[in-house]
């Protein structure tokens, strides 16, 4: 669903979803902590595939932190199997907060990264010598099946080491509609001014809180309009 205001000389867009976690859990490979990996060298890239259970737009990822309390490391998203090397689609750094393993979630709504079931993407961790760790699990491939289908891969193709790593992850997938996010630029008015509109919910005649659309930076003392519908409405 996506939100529209038209001004004088400029038009604001907005596609509507939810901002808070509350998205479906679908991948899980939390079950077992018995593996570290180095999230401090920036030398060092690690990238886990993930395939999507459901489909819909990915929520956010928690990922489990081992490293030195106040200790980051960037973590970027990618469509597509590993080794991968496609735009990047969302980044962030991350922080420890604590000592210990630190579970950590990262929303990624605002990326809109829509996935079928089946699709395939992978999160990216890479350090910059804060001291930052990633928590996982190892299985010999010899003795039994790793924790998580999908391949570890680490700095170019090939499985790292012998196949039985994986990092430790949970993702959430929203399976309604996609989340308030602008997507595009508004036009500069006369007077300097360009629009910007945004919501705090997803609009819903079944739901029980109410959907607030706030608009900004629009010329004063003019009339404005708002356009709901269920597709884009691109104005010239």
């Amino acid at each position: 669903m996506h939100s529209l205001i038209r001004t004088l000389a400029g038009i604001a867009t907005l596609s509507l979803a939810a901002v808070a976690q509350t998205g479906t859990l679908d991948q899980d490979n939390s079950s077992m902590f018995n593996a570290g990996f180095n999230g401090d060298a920036p030398s060092l890239i690690w990238q886990q595939e993930v395939q999507a259970g459901v489909a819909g737009t990915l929520e956010g990822l928690e990922v489990f932190m081992s490293g030195n309390s106040g200790s980051t490391f960037e973590v970027r998203i990618r469509a597509g199997a590993g080794w991968n090397t496609s735009p990047i689609l969302f980044q962030t750094v991350v922080t420890q907060t604590s000592s210990g393993v630190v579970p950590v979630f990262i929303n990624t709504s605002a990326a809109n990264i829509t996935l079928p079931v089946g699709g395939l993407f992978v999160f990216e961790v890479q350090g910059n010598g804060s001291g930052g760790g990633i928590s996982g699990s190892y299985v010999n491939p010899t003795s039994g099946s790793p924790t998580y289908p999908n391949f570890l891969f680490l700095g170019g193709p090939g499985c790292f080491a012998d196949c039985g790593w994986r990092l430790a992850f949970r993702s959430y997938m929203l399976t309604g509609p996609a989340a308030p996010n602008s997507y595009c630029t508004a036009g500069t008015t006369t007077n300097g001014c360009e629009a910007e509109i945004s919501a705090n919910a997803n609009p819903s005649v079944t739901g029980t809180g109410s959907c607030q659309i706030t608009i900004n930076d629009v010329e004063g003392q003019k009339s404005g309009i708002v356009f709901y519908g269920l597709g884009a409405l691109p104005q010239p």
